[in-house]
């Protein structure tokens, strides 16, 4: 009895392990149930186009191989994107042409993808070169940061590497507080009774007239210290636009849309500066010409003060 219970307890479990090869044979074998689809990078998303023929199938393959092509030029490693290239064009022996329209919008997606992490590295890379020429020295956190980055994006982990790209921005700009904090600090504190005795004295003095040209004279400074700085970037950006001009059109290590669409982005950063610089600029205009203004309008009202006291004498004199 105790062996033909065995038995069937042993047939029960061949039985069930057949059926589990057969069920993971029929779906392509065990590596072949998952797709490259499944491991997309966070924001991926698939619009399913109007037309799903054989044709149009054929057409995405091509620009995905394009796509591909301009990551290798630009020095991306694409082992994922052709990865999911590979897939493509098995699954278009079988006319799942459904499955190859998702497989090339995830390709060009992962291009996108890979130049924005570039241009958002280089603008970190400007706003690095900004803050050294400040003063500031220890950004070696940043850095380290920024090349952890780097090398999950060598590797193909776009969402590790925009974390730990967004991860360094974000220590750059509590840096930059900490070593304005700091500056300020220094200032107020380096032998400055016994160095700056007499500006201790004005600044008591412009206290007794005044909170008002106190405020005016921080603000000034403030607005200036940004416009140096904006075209500090403006410049840095400009001078990135040059190199791609040559990576273009002299080198030719790049292609036209490559370089069109790295234009497009650095050219709505300068848009934004060439907005912004004006205004500072008129707001710093402004002020010094509301400060000369006040300062002849005060002379102006005892210059008239003493020409009414010489009419009102000259009166008396010929009564």
């Amino acid at each position: 009895m105790r062996k033909t219970y065995t038995f069937v307890i042993a047939l029960l479990l061949m039985m069930a392990s057949v059926f589990i090869i057969y069920n993971l044979v029929s779906n392509n074998g065990v590596t072949g149930a998952v797709s490259v689809v499944d491991i997309a990078p966070k924001g991926f998303a698939y619009e399913e186009p109007d037309d799903l023929s054989q044709k149009n199938a054929e057409i995405m393959i091509e620009m995905a191989e394009k796509d591909i092509q301009d990551m290798r030029d630009l020095g991306f490693i694409t082992l994922f994107a052709s990865d999911a290239l590979v897939e493509a064009k098995s699954l278009y022996e079988k006319e799942d042409y459904k499955s190859i329209f998702k497989l090339t919008q995830l390709i060009s997606f992962v291009k996108k993808e890979k130049i924005e992490f570039f241009d958002r590295s280089k603008l970190l890379e400007i706003k690095k070169q900004a803050m050294k020429a400040d003063g500031m020295e220890s950004m070696s956190d940043v850095s380290s940061m920024q090349q952890q980055a780097m090398s999950a994006f060598n590797l193909e982990q776009l969402n590790e590497a925009n974390e730990m790209l967004q991860h360094a921005n974000e220590m750059l700009d509590k840096s930059a507080k900490e070593h304005n904090r700091v500056k300020l600090i220094n200032f107020f504190s380096r032998n400055f009774l016994v160095v700056n005795w007499w500006k201790i004295l004005l600044v008591f003095v412009i206290l007794l007239v005044g909170v008002h040209p106190i405020f005016n004279m921080v603000t000034k400074r403030y607005v200036k210290n940004k416009i140096e700085k904006l075209k500090l970037e403006l410049n840095k950006i400009k001078d990135l636009t040059k190199e791609l001009q040559k990576e273009v059109f002299i080198k030719k290590t790049i292609t036209t849309k490559t370089y069109q669409e790295g234009v497009a982005k650095y050219e709505e950063r300068i848009t934004e500066l060439k907005q912004s610089i004006p205004v500072l600029q008129e707001q710093l205009k402004r002020k010094n010409e509301k400060r000369w203004f006040g300062f002849l309008k005060k002379k102006n009202k005892v210059y008239t003060a003493k020409k009414k006291v010489k009419k009102v004498k000259g009166k008396s004199k010929k009564k």
